[in-house]
Order: structure tokens, then sequence, then C-alpha cells
């Protein structure tokens, strides 16, 4: 695997890394060849363990050498021979250890069993992951005219690796620290700083440092998939063992375990941290112990004797794995395809701008069924035959896709709406209409909305739905239609409960009322019921601005089945959903009928920011005296957990709380997506099945599983009886099982918890807040809005709780006082108002004063997989430029096949097109020697690959658009639209002479020009040319500091005189 650190400095690094293992108070022992152990490496082998890597090596004529202290050390203080980085500063950064390791087995077989080719092979593996890594994330940051700056590829990295084969506890442990240099060369031949970015923008990730942390466990597969190619080539066979890595097979499990030390020290320290690659490295640096040295002989002699120990014979190692190889069969291509698919599919639900590196990263990691090993060169092979077959869609910037089924069922959603309906209108009643407290405008709205004869409709609400929603609720029921309000989840359905009511203003709708209920839902229990539907319906979605675009089909459909009419209440003023994709502007496009609703703000809030401090935020909430009308948000997990950990200590140091507790053992909803559903390895032990049947629970509690047959083994938890599921099934999908985690909350008297949903054992209600007034061994009194109840513990068990202090920003409620965490970038102008619209006083905590001010006048939205397709750089626009369906429809098919023609585009005309665009764009005409370096360099660039002068030479005779002309210090070139271009203009220019009166005669001129003694003669000259000209167009020409300004004011004086 790789792992990635930053180097301290250049002189400590390079003390380091290359005395680590070969301390100075030792002996050169070598350990000489003996009768059995002729498996052992010798000290003499100790110089072939560095060398140096990457372009910027073979520049200096380093490359495959070893690593020499003197240069090392100049190499990573910013020197290459006799160049220094320019601009370097005086605190330069050293660069990054990417430290390559080998799995266990490998180092097994090659360090006591002996076979040396697996350390070339390992050699191999990080060289070419190294080189990778170099073509991937070399970047300087350039800055261009009007001080615009880029980010430019180099392609050119210095690294110099060091193998070492000890882990901290003396282990085998084969591994490479290879140390990149933090330096690079860029287009104009300068030694450069690789560049750093710390705000990402436009989906595309720069800043070298970010590339390879984003991307590590891409790199890691990379690696790994080589080695294990290698390793298979040398007659040995793997078998997976979860993220995406392999054990050899026939390497004994016990010998893996007992020289894996230092993994069992990061896993169980880790589980404090939190199963995350973030926690294993904070687990791996918090257990790190200095090393102790040993000589080979010390070493090899430990090690032989642990094999021994375990009853096997290191020499015979080697041969036993190869055996246990011989009938082992190799992934397919359709396994490694439907990898793909379901990485795609998961991944598709939230992006419509997806990178390779990542859907192979988590298509190895998490989406191969059963125990084959699917590599990064196998999904690799497979991603490029869906490339290649339409399935995954190349967007223009490089590694960046969207897939064919978002696009088709973004195409779908411009679709869904065709077809007529009847029996759509309904009659308003004008009495009841005047009795809204609503505007002649909006009046007329609603007015429209019920009597139009369309089916579907969105009305783009500006502010709060709540006062639109109310209106139509009440004019429905009034016209007798049955009103489903729909909203997004159960939270909002409880607060569309509380503040949008029916009334009555007549009489009979009173009536009516008294014997017929509320319809009220969530988009997933009105999708999923089987609830009778007719044209008297009225289907009313709330927020359908957090649709996603599966959710706008199947709603369309069941209002299609039944007849019913759909209003969409878009607030294009607040978030989309994380699903959405601007989904709901696809729709728009469709047979819909679109209005705008505007509500005025009721009242003004007071927004104030303020440094994220989480002690100081804690304090203030702990301060409060009326906490029931506060609430605090944070925009990520992470800083919820971390908030409600320090307002708990805060509140036990004010004694608001005990810090006697009682731990509550609890169960969560852990979903999965519909990708990951068939796969058992989303399936962990003691995770608990709930089957519901007719309003009864049935519940399974996950023993274990089992990834080669896909399938788990569960205890029925009313009399455990075992029983095994396959995930993959239909008769598994048919019981539509809900699936929980065990969870521990600990609770002390005067805590604040929420249930998340209902518990039937305790009485709790869904959403509903609760405050624990008293607790001891047995029972706990809960207190909700003054009243009272105490119940045994034991009835609180599996309940879904969980602490009522800090929520997500997705979960605003309407409160007087908000107080918010959140990092700059995570704040939007949306977001901001949907907090004035809920909340008085709004005090955020950031980490950037100034990028938050900057952050909240701006507006986010993720735009759908046919804006990528259509605008590789979308700008953040709710509208998709007022374009109809038919011709939006035409505009994704065109680019659809302009991006197909240039994905089977030649390199060579590739590259030439880029640099004749390119260069074309800043000059009408340039040489051939500019030509071949833009050429070359897209090339290398976005191929990977190089194109040569000839090539070039070729490719240029074969076009029809461009033209050259030769000159003494070479070939000039244009193209026909330039000339083109230049033609259109000097026509133009022909056309409009003597075509206007001139604005003065020479003579007023002149009485004008006598009152102006201070102006140039180039400047008299320039104002009677364009008052007395008759032409349309005039050209003054005048050098920086000539007085063209002051000119063209007398000249705007003398014309309005």
């Amino acid at each position: 695997m790789l792992s990635i650190s930053a180097l301290k400095s250049a002189s400590g690094a390079t003390k380091y890394y290359l005395a680590e293992e070969n301390p100075k108070d030792l002996p050169d022992v070598t350990l000489e060849k003996g009768e059995g152990d002729n498996y052992y490496l010798k000290e003499a082998d100790q110089p072939e363990t560095t060398f140096w890597h990457g372009k910027l090596a073979e520049e200096v004529n380093l490359a495959g050498k070893p690593v020499e202290k003197e240069i090392l050390e100049s190499v990573l203080s910013g020197h290459l021979g006799q160049e220094t980085i320019k601009g370097k500063r005086a605190n330069h950064k050293s660069g990054f250890d990417l430290t390559f390791s080998a799995p266990k087995s490998i180092s097994l077989l090659a360090l006591a069993g002996g076979d040396t080719q697996l350390i070339d092979a390992h050699n191999a593996a990080v060289k070419f992951a190294l080189t990778e890594i170099e073509k991937d994330v070399a970047q300087v940051k350039v800055t261009h005219e009007k001080g615009v700056q880029e980010y430019e590829n180099t392609d050119a990295m210095m690294f110099a690796v060091i193998r070492h084969k000890t882990s901290r506890e003396n282990d085998m442990q084969l591994h490479s620290h290879a140390l990149a240099a933090n330096m690079t060369r860029d287009q104009a031949g300068e030694l450069r700083a690789l560049s750093t970015c710390l705000k990402q923008k436009g989906g595309v990730i720069n800043g070298s440092g970010e590339r390879i942390y984003n991307f590590q466990k891409y790199y890691t597969s990379l690696y790994q998939s080589h080695l294990a190619k290698s390793a298979e080539n040398l007659g040995f066979s793997m078998r997976g063992v979860g993220n995406g890595q392999f054990e050899v097979v026939g390497v004994p499990e016990s010998l893996i375990d007992e020289f894996s030390t230092r993994k069992k020290q990061i896993d169980q320290k880790a589980l404090d941290f939190g199963n995350t690659q973030t926690a294993r490295d904070t687990a791996a640096l918090d257990t790190r112990k200095s090393k102790t040295y040993h000589s080979h002989e010390t070493l090899n002699h430990q090690w032989q004797t642990k094999i021994q120990e375990h009853g096997h014979d290191p020499a015979q190692l080697v041969s036993l794995a190869k055996r246990a190889s011989t009938e082992r069969v190799g992934p397919s291509t359709q396994e490694a395809k439907a990898a793909i698919h379901r990485a795609v599919e998961h991944l598709g639900q939230y992006k419509t701008t997806l990178h390779i590196e990542k859907i192979i990263e988590i298509a190895a990691a998490d989406f191969t069924l059963g125990t084959t090993q699917l590599n990064a060169l196998d999904l690799k092979q497979a991603s490029d035959e869906l490339i290649k077959s339409g399935q995954l869609i190349a967007l223009q910037d490089k590694g960046q896709y969207t897939s064919k089924t978002l696009l088709d069922n973004e195409r779908a959603l411009m679709d869904a709406t065709l077809g007529r309906a009847h029996h759509m209108r309904t009659h308003v009643n004008p009495s009841v209409l005047n009795q809204l407290k609503a505007s002649h405008k909006q009046q007329q709205i609603l007015t429209d909305v019920y009597q139009s004869t369309k089916q579907f409709h969105i009305v783009n609400v500006h502010g709060d739905s709540k006062p639109m929603a109310q209106h139509l609720l009440n004019l429905g029921n009034h016209s007798h239609k049955r009103v489903h309000l729909v909203s997004p989840n159960a939270r909002e359905k409880q607060n569309s409960m509380e503040n949008i009511q029916r009334k009555s203003h007549t009489l009979s709708a009173w009536v009516s009322q008294l014997f017929s209920s509320e319809h009220r839902h969530t988009t997933h229990s009105f999708l999923n019921s089987d609830l009778p539907l007719t044209n008297k319906d009225v289907l009313l979605i709330d927020e359908a601005n957090k649709l996603s675009a599966n959710e706008l089909l199947a709603l369309t459909e069941k209002a299609k089945q039944s007849n019913s009419k759909v209003v969409m209440l878009n607030r294009v003023t607040n978030r989309q959903g994380f699903k959405t994709h601007n989904a709901i502007e696809l729709y728009r496009k469709g047979h819909v009928e679109s209005h705008t609703w505007i509500n005025g703000k009721s009242q003004d809030s007071q927004v104030n920011l303020h440094d994220n401090d989480t002690q100081r935020l804690a304090r203030v909430y702990a301060d409060l005296t009326d906490k029931d009308q506060t609430q605090v948000l944070a925009t990520s997990g992470v800083e919820q957990r971390r908030l409600t950990e320090a307002i708990r200590t805060q509140l036990k140091n004010t004694h608001a709380l005990s810090r006697i507790e009682t731990t509550l053992f609890t169960q969560v909803p852990h979903f999965l997506s519909k990708a990951q559903q068939p796969l058992v390895q989303h399936y962990k032990p003691g995770m608990i099945l709930t089957q519901w049947d007719n309003k009864q629970p049935h519940r399974f509690v996950i023993a274990s599983i089992d990834k080669e047959s896909n399938t788990m083994t569960a205890l029925r938890q009313k009399d455990g009886q075992s029983i095994h599921f396959d995930p993959s099934t239909s008769e598994f999908k048919n019981r539509n099982m809900q699936l929980s985690k065990p969870e521990s909350l600990n609770i002390a008297v005067g805590e604040r918890i929420k249930a998340a949903s209902h518990h039937k054992a305790a009485g709790l209600t869904a959403h509903q807040s609760y405050r624990v007034k008293a607790l001891d061994k047995d029972t706990i009194t809960l207190d909700h809005q003054g009243q009272t109840k105490t119940l045994p513990l034991t009835a609180l068990k599996d309940a879904n709780l969980n602490y009522d202090y800090v929520h997500t920003a997705s979960h605003i409620q309407s409160k007087s006082h908000t107080l918010l965490s959140a990092k700059a970038f995570t704040l939007s102008k949306p977001l901001l108002t949907e907090l004035t619209e809920k909340s008085g006083r709004i005090d955020i905590f950031t980490d950037n004063m100034e990028k938050a001010h900057h952050a909240l006048g701006k507006t986010q939205v993720t735009p759908s997989a046919i804006e990528r397709v259509m605008t590789p750089n979308p700008v953040n626009d709710r509208y998709l430029n007022g374009r109809t369906a038919n011709e939006l429809k035409q505009d994704v098919n065109a680019a659809l096949s302009a991006l197909s023609r240039e994905q089977s585009t030649p390199l060579i005309e590739k590259a030439v097109s880029f640099a004749l665009n390119h260069l074309s764009e800043r000059e009408a005409a340039f040489s051939q020697k500019s030509l071949v370096i833009e050429a070359v360099r897209y090339a290398f660039e976005e191929a990977g690959t190089s194109v040569s002068k000839s090539h070039i030479e070729a490719e240029l005779a074969k076009r029809s658009d461009t033209l050259s002309a030769h000159y003494s210090d070479g070939t000039r070139w244009t193209t026909q639209t330039a000339l083109d271009t230049e033609k259109h203009i000097l026509r133009n220019i022909d056309q409009g002479k003597h075509q206007h009166t001139p604005f003065a005669s020479a003579k007023q001129v002149a009485q004008y020009l006598a009152e102006k003694p201070r102006h140039t003669e180039g400047q008299k000259s320039s104002v009677t040319l364009i008052s007395t000209t008759k032409d349309s167009f005039v050209a003054i020409q005048g050098l920086a500091g000539t007085g063209k300004s002051t000119m063209l004011e007398s000249n705007i004086e003398l014309i309005r005189v």
C-alpha cells in the first residue's frame, strides 16, 4: 500500500532514511552463503537498495544510480546540480515521503524464502507507480496577462527511492520510501517548486500534494496491481483480503499474523479514532516508536527461529506457495465490468463528474463480488472498454467522465411529462380566493395553477414556500380536491403538519374536513405506498429542488397513471439536494407550466461572523438561558460530533449536566446504496436486519459473512435460529429488510436527547426532543414540553436515539437563534437564505472570515450530466439558458457526437488541432516552431505520449483549413478562419465609407479647438477627423500617455455642443 507524509527538513530526512537500517555503530557484517541459508539477503546487497527515479533525475544523469547523502540533501534543499529553484523561499518545503509497502506474504517469500525476484518485482512496481504519479501530479502555477493564474502540468519530478526491509518491531516488511523532492521544471525550462492549491474549483483537483493525497488509494492500486501481475508471472497466485489489497496464496496465515505486529498495534489504536484512513494514519503515528537496530545476521536468525517455531521450513516457503497457485483462475472481464458498473452507479448518486481514478479505487475496494481479486489494471482495462462502448462518456477535462445511464435518465426527464391529460381544469371559488392573505398577482397565479388544463406545474418560489403551499391546500380543499402535501423527508413532513394546516372558509368545507383526514407524506413513503389516486387528487410537492431525477420520474409516472395534477414548489433561492444534479431545471423543459411566486421577507435577520473556536461556541451555548429557542448547526458530521463533545464537557463544567453517566445501547439506521445492497461485504457482524410483516418487526442479528459465497449467517432475535441470506437474490430483496447498526450513548441527568424514529417499547415519538430529569441504575425519567414519563432503562434498548445539541446544516429548524460552525468553503448564498428564513439571529463561526464573506454571496448549483457534456466549465446558474426540450436534446446529441469524435480522433490530429486553436486565440499568424511546441506539449500532457516534428508537418500538409508562407526565419502559419475574419472586418470598414452625416463642419471644429490651446497637434487632428468624417469607422493610433482619453473627452464635448 501507499502511505504519505511530508518531509520536515532536508538534513533530517537524509540522515533518517539513509541511516535507518544501516547505523554507523554496527559492524559491516556479511551473512555468507552457508548450508540451507542461500535464500537470505547479504550485507553486500546494501548499495543496491537505493536509486534515483524521474525525469529530473534523467536530466542530471542520476536515474537508476544509488542515492548518496550529499546529493539527496542538496536536492531536498531545492538544488539540482548547479541550479536552484526559482524563487526559493527560506522555509522551502522539502517534499513528500511516499512509502510503498509490499504485502506481508511478499515480504516473507522474498526475505525469508529467498526469492529475490520478488524484490525486483517490488522495485518495478514502485517505478511504475512513481512514473504515473509524475505524469499525473507534477504541476506549477503560472500567472498570465492581467494576473490570471492557472495550473500547468509539467510531467517532471525527482524521486530518491530507499528500500528497507523491517518494521519498527523488526518484523519482515519490504517497503520503499520514495522521497519526492519539491521541484519540477516548467515549460520555460525554469526549475520550480511544485504547486499547491488551497481551494479547488470546477471539479478538477489542482496542486501536486493535493492530487497525491486525493488519489492515494488509486496509486496504491497501481502499485499493488503491478506487483501482483509480476508475482503471477513468477508462478504465484493472489487472493483478495479487502480494500483492494492482496496476499499470495499458499503462504501460511499464521506466519502473516506472526510478522504483523505493527498492524495489530495500529488496528487496536484505530478503534479509538474511527475506522478511516485518517484514523489509521493517526494511529500509526500514535503507536510509533524508535527503531532498534540489528545486524542482518541477527535479524535473519530471529526470523528463521520464529518460522521454525510455527512448524514451517523457510527454505520451502516459495515452493509451497507456487504449488498452491496451480489451480487458481483469474477474474473475468465481465466481473471487472460489473464492478465498474456498480462503482459508477454508486458515485453517480452524488456526482455527475466521475474521476476514473475514483471509479477504479472504489470498484477494487468495495464492489467486487465474492473473493475475486480485481486489481487496478484489470479494472482500468474494463473501464477502457466501457468508454469505447459509450457506457462511460469522456468529458473535456482529462480523466473526467459521466455515464450513459445518467444522461439517459436526464433526457427521460424532458420526455416524462409529454402527453395530454383530461379533466385537469378546476374551478376556483372567488370568495375563498379573496379571503386568502395573498396579493392580486399571487391570487392570479393560484387561479392559473388550478384552472390550467396542463397536468404538470412548477412554481419557482423565491423565499419561503409555506404561504404558497397553504393557499394551494386551502383552495384545493374548497374545490373538493384531495390535496396531498409531499415533503422531502420526515422532519419536513412534521414541520409542515405543524405550520401548514387546513382552514375552512365555508360551511361545506368545514363539514367536509370533519370527515376527511390530512394527506401528508414523505417522498419515500408516497412512492412506496399503494394509495389509490384519481383525478380528484392534487399532488403538492414541496422543495422539489431537492428531488433527484429518479424521484421526479417516479412521481411523474404515478401521477400519469392516476391522472392527478402535480404542482412542484421549486425553491430557487435554497440549496439543492445531494442527489439532485439540477434535475428540476431539466424537468422544467418538458410539457410543464411554469410560474413565479415571490414572497416578501417577514423579518430581518441579524447575521454575525466570528472566528471559529469550538470551545468558545460551546461556552456561548452553555451560557444561553433559552436553549429551546436556539439551534447549533455544523456543516459536516465530524464537526457535529466534535461540537457535541465540547458542549457536553462545558455543560458538565457548569453543572448543567451530571458527571455520573449511564450507557444506553441503541440502534442507528445504516443505509446502503442500490449498488452496495447486493454485496455481502457491506453487511457487518452485529448489524441488525429488520423485516416488517403486518406492522410487526422480525429482527435478525448478523453473526458472520462469507464473501466467497456472498452469503451471511444471521440469528433470529426471537429464538436464536440460524438463517442464511444472499443479498443478491430476489428473495432477499423482496423481504425489504431495514439495516441498522449497534451504537452506544452515554447519558446523564440534564441530557438533551432526540428520538430519530418511533420506539414503541418506550413510547417515543419520532423527531421529538426529551430531557433526562432523573436517572438511576434501573429507571430513567424523560421530560417533553413539561410532560414527564418514567421508564425502565431496558425499554430504551435498541431505540434510535441521538444527542440533541448539534445538528447538520441539512436539518435547519425554525428557531429564534442559530449558531453555525462551518468551514468557509461550505458556506453559500442559498444556505444563508434558508438560515435567515428560519432565524432572527445567526452567529456563524468560521475558519476564514474573508472567504466566508465571499462564499455567502455565491450560489452553488451542481450541474446535471447534460450540462457537463455541453459545457466543460458550467456557470453556477439555476437555469439552462432558456432552451426548449427539443433544442436541448439536439444540443446534447451534437455534444455527445463531438465528444465521441474527439475520443476516436488520432493523437497527431488532436495535437495539431489543439496547437492551431490555442495559438490562433492569441495571434492571427504564428511560427511553425511555436506550433510544433504546442502540439508536442499537448501530446505529452493530454495523451502521455509523444509526436515528432515530421508527424506534425505531415498532418499540416493534409489540412485544408491552414495557410502558410515562408520567411527567412522559418514558416509562418495562419488559419482559414483567421483570414476570413480579417477579410470580414476589412469588408465592413469599406462598406461603412460615406454612410453618415458629419457631427460638425470644419469651421465649427476649428472654432472649438481655438479654445483648447493645451491640445497637441495630434489631438486636434484626431478631433477634426472624428467630427468631420462621413465614415462609420475611424482609427486613431497613439502610444500610452499621449492624451487619447483627453482627446476623446473633448470630442464628446464638441458633439454635445
